[in-house]
């Protein structure tokens, strides 16, 4: 198989970020994979990494918070290493399905329990902002 480059996916251990990197990786992608998961779901974790890998293409995964400013910053730098240094293509895609968020109402309920400014902005941080992180 050919391959095409590099898709990075943030959130590609589940749903919609696992099936694009599954779909992907049989078109001819390698696969920059951030997730966080706890150890009770690595295995499947793991699973999805060596059916990537059985399609003929790299499977690189990092379990750690994609969010967060240090976590990215290594991530990219490791990426240039693999994808420049040893001539191994380009990032060609980048997927954005990083969810986190709780269930709080955003206005006070009878018990005046309501989601917090800082909850919030954690939210907004981590599945709208750190797109436009990761993409520059």
């Amino acid at each position: 198989m050919t391959e095409k480059g590099w898709a990075v996916i943030l959130g590609v251990s589940s749903g919609f970020g696992a099936a694009v990197a599954r779909q992907l990786a049989g078109d001819g992608f390698s696969i920059f994979g951030f997730h966080l998961d706890r150890r009770s779901t690595m295995p499947k974790v793991d699973a999805l990494k060596a059916e990537i890998a059985g399609l003929g293409v790299r499977a690189e995964f990092t379990n750690a918070n994609a969010a967060d400013a240090e976590v990215m910053e290594e991530a990219v730098a490791a990426m240039r290493e693999v994808v420049g240094s040893r001539g191994l293509g380009s990032v060609r895609i980048l997927l954005h399905s990083l969810a986190f968020g709780n269930l709080l109402p955003y206005f006070p309920d009878e018990n005046d329990r309501s989601v917090s400014k800082r909850q919030l902005e954690m939210t907004f941080d981590v599945m709208a902002h750190s797109l436009i992180y990761w993409t520059r």
